[in-house]
């Protein structure tokens, strides 16, 4: 394996965590067009939009970041110039660079399980507690935001072969 390949997988990790970030500011972003229908004052509106708009631009910087480390990672490396000044150009790692994106991938989706599960269990509380007190809360949506995130680390998990043949379908053509 040389510099530069190890390197291109560096990137590749950082912008699939840049993809579980965007997939936890979407929780940010919904929450923030669920309850602008709760208000009508016209002050609070304006911040909800403005809310939305910064999570919008949030979201679509880490799109565009994404989308360049994952797919363009060699022209980041040849631009940062990541593989110049290093003595040796070769290191003695025999693992293919499949099986380490492999790893990375299964290990985000399983530290999304385990940020979800704690967080659904204290969503799923509150929402049953405002119920029993008969309170009025539309707290149903809070409750599916970390389901969808744990549903979606376990499939990160469960299919991290397709997500990496999808990262690496650039390079195999």
């Amino acid at each position: 394996m040389t510099i530069r390949n190890l390197f291109n997988i560096i990137l590749k990790i950082i912008g699939i965590i840049f993809i579980k970030e965007i997939i936890l500011k979407l929780d940010q972003l919904l929450s923030v067009f669920y309850y602008e229908t709760m208000y009508q004052n016209e002050a609070l509106m304006n911040v909800i939009l403005i809310n939305a708009a910064v999570n919008c631009i949030i979201i679509l910087f880490y799109l565009i970041t994404a989308r360049l480390l994952i797919f363009r990672s060699e022209m980041i490396i040849n631009w940062m110039k990541m593989d110049k000044d290093f003595e040796e150009k070769e290191l003695n790692l025999n693992i293919h660079r499949s099986v380490i994106l492999s790893i990375a991938i299964i290990v985000i989706g399983g530290l999304m399980v385990a940020e979800g599960i704690p967080e659904l269990i204290q969503r799923w509380y509150a929402y049953n507690e405002n119920e029993n007190r008969g309170l009025i809360d539309q707290s149903k949506f809070k409750v599916a935001i970390p389901a969808i995130n744990i549903l979606i680390g376990i499939l990160m998990v469960n299919f991290h072969k397709q997500i990496v043949n999808l990262i690496e379908v650039k390079r195999k053509k």
